[in-house]
């Protein structure tokens, strides 16, 4: 958390030691999960580079390495696609999403 409610809560924390603070607000929870979204994105960009770069390494071409990236990319709006229209499946959860970036 950044800012003014990350402070105050972190203060009450220390001022009773042994005591877990546990919390429930809309805001909080909001600014937790954008803030751990963020972090994942980065991670998955990271991830991204590092695969293009090994592929490039070891396929000794930039242009191959760019195709296969590509194709890496846009394999996520076909599989939505398909999972959408042929499967007729209307919720697709955070769940969902993770398990597809795993298998593709």
């Amino acid at each position: 958390l950044n800012g003014g409610i990350a402070n105050v809560l972190q203060e009450e924390e220390l001022d009773a030691p042994g005591m877990q603070l546990i919390y429930v607000q809309n805001q909080i929870t909001t600014e937790m999960m954008i803030g751990q979204m963020f972090q994942d994105v980065q991670k998955c960009i990271i991830a991204a580079v590092a695969i293009f770069f090994i592929m490039m390494l070891h396929m000794r071409s930039l242009f191959l390495a760019s195709v296969g990236m590509i194709q890496i990319i846009l394999s996520f709006p076909i599989a939505f696609f398909i999972y959408r229209i042929f499967f007729g499946l209307r919720l697709f959860g955070a769940l969902h999403g993770g398990a597809l970036f795993i298998v593709l």
